[in-house]
């Protein structure tokens, strides 16, 4: 049974990376592996269209049920565990960056929707605990909902935490943001530090260039 019903599928993803300067090239997600999931072009004003096409052969080695995703499930050690997931053992995974093909030299370059998730915060930057997301693709070996919370209660020497799901995957690509905040009380101590995934429309994104 599914909480919820996912929509179909998308058949195509457009974007635009802001100061695009390298001129036409190929771009697409890439694996660890550097096996080439999706491609497209991006022209020199910084357009590009990917073509998401069935990859679920190639997709299978990179794919996990979501308790080994995430600690929810069986897998949750947390002090409350409320995640609901509509089929246990589908399995899907998310990459969040578009890299350039077929061209050394831009090589370590990587595009971005977003803030980058996975940076540490920048204690030069104006405002460092400010909300943050970034936008993922996802894909989905058959539709799965995973709906809820999971929290971590304060201790004398860390904050409370939550993480919280709003998840319906359809049967192939699809758009996740992930998101971070901090809540602080009123004499500006940390309260809870927020974080979760949610699925958003795969909308025209802006991207930028992260090297």
């Amino acid at each position: 049974m599914l909480f919820g019903l996912a929509l179909a599928a998308p058949v195509a993803h457009s974007g635009k990376v802001t100061g695009w300067t390298h001129g036409t090239q190929l771009i697409g997600l890439v694996t660890s592996n550097d096996d080439v999931l999706i491609s497209g072009q991006i022209t020199a004003t910084g357009t590009f269209t990917l073509q998401l096409t069935d990859q679920s052969a190639m997709m299978r080695p990179y794919l996990k049920t979501t308790d080994r995703l995430y600690f929810v499930g069986a897998s949750c050690s947390a002090d409350q565990c409320g995640v609901k997931i509509s089929d246990p053992d589908a399995r899907w995974n998310v990459i969040k960056a578009l890299h350039v093909q077929g061209n050394p030299e831009l090589r370590g370059i990587s595009l971005i929707s977003g803030d980058d998730m996975d940076a540490e915060l920048d204690v030069l930057d104006p405002d460092p605990w400010r909300p943050r997301q970034g936008r993922y693709f996802a894909y989905a070996e058959r539709p799965v909902t995973v709906i809820g919370s999971v929290i971590t209660k304060e201790t004398r020497d860390t904050v409370a935490s939550e993480q919280r799901y709003n998840l319906k995957l359809p049967a192939g690509w699809s758009m996740v943001e992930r998101f971070e905040e901090y809540v602080f009380n009123p004499d500006q101590s940390m309260k809870l530090h927020l974080m979760g995934m949610r699925s958003v429309p795969m909308t025209p994104q802006t991207w930028a260039v992260k090297k």
